[in-house]
């Protein structure tokens, strides 16, 4: 149904359309698309619940010697397998959300939505609760700065190198903030590790 509205979308080149509209485009019925969507902007996000899924089986799945963080990107890496196949549909549909402040700020709304669901499963995994709280919203943000730099990129395929790439330029600045930053440690304090 995503596909049926990005084709209305590119031949009107605009958001009003019906949820009928995108249905009948589909090969579906109008029940079946409002079964999937709550409106018919939301078909823009594609299916996000096999994708949340996704990414919580991925997390949970994750080696048990992994940092909060890491298990949080290798969950969020999951659903980019998709990326190189389904690229079109996604440089499409990011192409859209750009020039429409109504998507935007659902995609904002999806984002902290995202982040609730991102820690709940670091949770149930057994993270810490404050580094599950950090590692959520950082993960997420590393997965939104390479998924950026993808959308930008000529090599449809390098997106899983581009995420190494964004983790590790976090680590370093993380590291030079906390060199440049550092401060005595009180006698009798140990320094903890963070995510």
């Amino acid at each position: 149904m995503e596909r049926a509205a990005l084709e209305l979308y590119a031949e009107r080149g605009t958001l009003k359309m019906t949820g009928a509209e995108i249905a009948a485009r589909a090969g579906t019925t109008e029940r079946t698309f409002f079964r999937h969507f709550p409106d018919k902007l939301d078909v823009f996000f594609g299916d996000e619940g096999r994708l949340r899924a996704r990414v919580d089986d991925a997390i949970l799945a994750a080696p048990p010697g992994l940092s909060a963080l890491a298990a949080a990107v290798t969950g969020l890496a999951a659903v980019a397998t998709d990326f190189a196949s389904h690229s079109d549909v996604i440089r499409h549909r990011a192409s859209v959300i750009a020039v429409h402040p109504e998507l935007q700020a659902r995609e904002m709304a999806r984002a902290a939505a995202w982040t609730a669901r991102i820690k709940q499963a670091l949770l149930r995994r057994g993270s810490p609760a404050d580094q599950a709280e950090l590692a959520a919203p950082l993960a997420l943000t590393i997965f939104r700065i390479a998924y950026e730099r993808w959308l930008a990129a000529a090599d449809q395929a390098a997106f899983g190198r581009g995420l190494i790439d964004v983790l590790t330029a976090v680590g370093r600045s993380a590291e030079d903030a906390r060199r440049e930053l550092e401060l005595p440690t009180p006698a009798g304090a140990t320094r903890r590790s963070g995510c």
